[in-house]
């Protein structure tokens, strides 16, 4: 079957990339993802599962355990998680459905791309806020207005033209599907500068851990659990809203390689011992603690 082998390719061609990019760890990740699935088209299975899921991240964590604890792991498995049991959900309703909708022509194609586009943000974005707040003391409030206004764009410019450019390669003639992908990129980034400048605050602040831990067993029950059970969820929820935003502000912080170190003065301070601290890890810490640096 022609499916087959266009699988066995994509995984050749994925392992290839793989391969140029280096080998970094949210790479070899997304490889592992990638490969479980389309190793499970190639087998006659079912190929977005929660099972593969799990086989996925059994590899990454015998091959990287520490990579557990880090948001990258955190935030990719969330989000696609969430997304195979919302559309399962889905999938399911329609199933038991009295009438059977229409499946077959533009209107149902337009329909069902139209929902995925708007459902699939809103999904992933939910299930990943709960670490991206915990990380990086941030929400992203404009997101889901920014993916499906770029959605579009991203789907049918900047991809295409990226495929027809790296065909023409070989034989020169790739200038003009390149310029086309950049006016493509140069739109997706006018949405995001643009939906940035009209966000409204994004900081959170310091996420009390017990808040962090009810709301990730609020996210479990909702993807794992297929009965009534997932109510609880909204229960978790509701008490992690208590906690939420009760956290002690800390007194020391260290960074990751221990090379920076920030201490509270008391007065709404950092003090940092470095003179050119880490752009990115400061800026976490101003996030988590509404300080500034010096």
């Amino acid at each position: 079957p022609v499916k087959k082998w266009a699988a066995a390719a994509a995984l050749a061609a994925s392992f290839h990339y793989l391969l140029l990019s280096g080998g970094a760890v949210a790479t070899v990740r997304s490889f592992l993802m990638l490969a479980v699935m389309l190793g499970a088209v190639m087998l006659d299975r079912q190929a977005l599962t929660l099972r593969n899921l799990a086989i996925a991240a059994i590899i990454i964590l015998v091959l990287t355990p520490h990579e557990i604890m880090g948001p990258s792991f955190q935030m990719s498995f969330a989000a696609t998680a969430a997304l195979i049991s919302a559309y399962g959900w889905v999938s399911q309703r329609r199933e038991n459905a009295r009438t059977p909708q229409r499946t077959s022509g533009l209107w149902p194609m337009v329909r069902n791309i139209a929902m995925a586009a708007a459902l699939t943000p809103v999904v992933a974005g939910l299930a990943t806020a709960i670490f991206s707040a915990w990380h990086f003391h941030r929400l992203a409030p404009m997101g889901l207005p920014a993916n499906l206004a770029a959605m579009p764009v991203i789907s049918f410019v900047i991809m295409p033209f990226a495929m027809i450019g790296t065909a023409a390669m070989p034989f020169g003639l790739e200038e003009w599907p390149l310029k086309i992908m950049g006016y493509g990129v140069d739109t997706m980034l006018w949405i995001a500068r643009w939906c940035a400048s009209i966000s409204p605050p994004d900081t959170t602040g310091a996420l009390a851990p017990a808040a962090f831990i009810l709301l990730a067993l609020a996210l479990l029950i909702l993807t794992l659990c297929q009965s009534r059970i997932r109510l609880i969820a909204l229960a978790l929820a509701a008490a992690a809203a208590v906690f939420a935003f009760g956290a002690k502000k800390p007194d020391v912080l260290i960074s990751e390689d221990a090379r920076l170190v920030a201490i509270a003065t008391g007065d709404g301070v950092l003090a940092v011992n470095r003179e050119r601290p880490n752009a990115f890890t400061t800026q976490v810490w101003r996030n988590a603690t509404a300080a500034n640096i010096v």
